[in-house]
């Protein structure tokens, strides 16, 4: 959301100081002086700056969705009824609603009554 407000920010700018320059030669003013010419440049330095805070961010958002799904977590199936626990492990990003995918590629799918504990092992 933010990237779009900047991007339609940026393009009302630079079509603003198209038109102005445009301007500026049709009707023959001199141009503009060296002073107005640093607040310019102190908005281009900001946009770089703000596109490359943005650019960093989503780098490593991405790693870190990445790294958060290539961690390996034990998962416990408690069988409420019977009392019995089952133990796997299984890459994060493998466990999708009631089934999960182990290290070893065993695929388990847990019954509705069943429960499913995760575990970080760090």
């Amino acid at each position: 959301m933010l990237a779009k407000l900047l991007l339609t920010l940026a393009v009302v700018i630079a079509a603003y100081t198209a038109l102005r320059n445009r301007r500026a030669k049709s009707t023959g003013a001199p141009p503009p002086k060296a002073k107005s010419a640093l607040p310019w440049r102190a908005l281009r330095i900001g946009a770089w700056s703000i596109i490359a805070i943005m650019l960093i961010g989503s780098a490593w958002s991405v790693l870190h969705q990445w790294q958060r799904a290539q961690e390996i977590v034990e998962i416990q199936v408690v069988n409420p009824a019977t009392g019995a626990i089952d133990h796997y492990q299984a890459h994060r990003k493998d466990i999708k609603g009631r089934g999960f995918r182990t290290l070893d590629g065993q695929q388990v799918r847990i019954a509705e009554f069943e429960r499913m504990i995760l575990s970080d092992l760090r």
